[in-house]
């Protein structure tokens, strides 16, 4: 049985990897700081519905290695989710917001930095344990590829992972984010690389276990001989890992965030 598709928020994606000279101790700690930083600034606590701050870990080092992808720098993604097109427009126009990430190293092509507006499409949502691991795929369309037509070959072929048995056993979230043209041109502006066409799945298994189960799955590594087929894309352009979520902020924190800007101003 299929799983209802839904596009829900708009989110801005910030796909970040250490470079060769820092540690993953100091460039996940540079990324705590901006974090912290930006979540200071109220037009991000008014506009802003949650913010997940992702950091790669080495859980499935083993099924990286097995499927014969490339061990990694660590990753780090920032994604913070919106009502609407205009709530993001709103925070990435603000002198502020802008002036807080200008410059950075960790948002430099150069450094291996992406940031795009995206869209959220969930393919399975349903209430998960509380072990559950993480795991996030980043592919980009390759090199004369259609994006569009990348697109659709790409859901199908995740229409057919989610229907899988072992995917509805094991996975309790699943959930497909991918860059579109909302604020390439402001992105552009404050000198952030908009990359070219991404797409992320971020799945929730149940544990470490389910996700092992997933991957050994003789229906799941059929699809990936698919996937590899009909989406043409070389493993030098896929990235699997990993992830430790963290909550940073979600829309239930906003009458707190408001009481203590106006405590602030009126003091």
């Amino acid at each position: 049985m299929s799983t209802p598709t839904s596009t829900e928020r708009f989110c801005v994606i910030g796909i970040h990897q250490a470079p060769p000279d820092l540690s993953k101790k100091e460039f996940e700690a540079g990324i705590e700081t901006l974090v912290a930083n930006w979540l200071e600034l109220p037009i991000v606590k008014t506009n802003a519905l949650k913010m997940d701050m992702i950091f790669s870990n080495a859980l499935f080092e083993g099924q990286v290695r097995a499927a014969g992808l490339a061990d990694s720098r660590p990753f780090a993604i920032i994604k913070t989710e919106y009502e609407t097109v205009d709530n993001m427009v709103a925070v990435m126009q603000h002198r502020e917001s802008q002036e807080l990430v200008a410059g950075r190293e960790e948002f430099k092509q150069e450094r291996g930095a992406s940031v795009f507006s995206g869209e959220v499409t969930t393919k399975i949502d349903k209430p998960g344990s509380k072990d559950r691991a993480h795991g996030i795929v980043i592919l980009k369309v390759p090199e004369g590829e259609l994006p569009d037509h990348f697109a659709r070959k790409l859901e199908a072929l995740l229409d057919r992972f989610v229907a899988l048995p072992a995917t509805q056993k094991c996975v309790s979230k699943c959930t497909l984010l991918h860059n579109g043209k909302s604020l390439e041109n402001q992105l552009n502006a404050m000198g952030i690389h908009t990359p070219r066409r991404t797409f992320v799945i971020h799945m929730e298994y149940e544990s470490l276990y389910h996700s092992m189960e997933v991957v050994s799955d003789a229906g799941t590594l059929k699809l990936l001989g698919d996937a590899i087929q009909d989406l043409r894309v070389s493993l030098i352009d896929v990235s699997y890992f990993g992830a430790d979520v963290i909550p940073k902020f979600h829309e239930e924190m906003r009458p707190i965030c408001e009481a203590e800007c106006a405590s602030s101003t009126n003091s």
